[in-house]
């Protein structure tokens, strides 16, 4: 239900920005190209990846505030239940477009207290596990192109995600985990290799 309301809001910011910002085209290569004759205000959007800053699903908002740089920050839900991140990004092109380079933090919240039958080593057992909140800084590289002909973006981005807090998880039930459960605990947790892609919609 919460997508479906998002989708349909940012497809009402879409059509509002039809009207009101118009684009030019030019017509000095063979292929026509749409320049913004006025960059948005601010960007609001839905995106999704492996260790994105704004988890598996997330909304997020970017504001440019110089010719080539913007701030931004999101919140979504992922492996580590909620997420939320903030983030500087410089950018290449015109408009917030093409390549652009961005860095911030990330907060997973973790779980107080999860009840699962996990393999541990004396094989499946009721374990009861926390997983504590992560704070994580990353790095990454985003390339961006025109959505539509009024200011829409579509972008994908490659990073890695610094894990500061040292201690990720907690088992509460005095159970010994198996390796192979540790391992998938490690790939669940925040940090690592980042992959992602999105939608931003804009707001004149």
């Amino acid at each position: 239900m919460l997508v479906a309301v998002l989708i349909i809001i940012c497809t009402c910011i879409r059509s509002n920005a039809q009207e009101m910002n118009p684009v030019q085209k030019d017509t000095s290569s063979k292929r026509h190209r749409h320049i913004l004759t006025k960059c948005p205000r601010w960007y609001l959007g839905l995106s999704t990846g492996f260790n994105n800053e704004s988890g598996a699903l997330g909304i997020n908002f970017d504001v440019p505030v110089a010719k080539q740089v913007s701030v931004g920050a999101g919140v979504g839900v992922g492996t580590w239940a909620g997420k939320f991140y903030t983030e500087g990004r410089y950018y290449l092109g015109h408009c917030n477009r093409g390549w652009a380079f961005g860095g911030g933090f990330t907060y997973s919240t973790g779980v107080s207290k999860l009840r699962a039958n996990l393999l541990t080593i004396y094989g499946n057992e009721d374990v009861v596990v926390k997983f504590k909140p992560i704070v994580n800084t990353f790095i990454a590289a985003y390339r961006f192109w025109n959505l539509g002909r009024h200011g829409g973006r579509f972008y994908i981005n490659i990073g890695y995600s610094f894990a500061l807090s040292k201690t990720r998880y907690e088992v509460l039930s005095g159970h010994m985990l198996n390796s192979l459960t540790v391992k998938g605990i490690d790939i669940l947790a925040p940090g690592g290799f980042v992959a992602g892609l999105g939608f931003s919609f804009p707001i004149h």
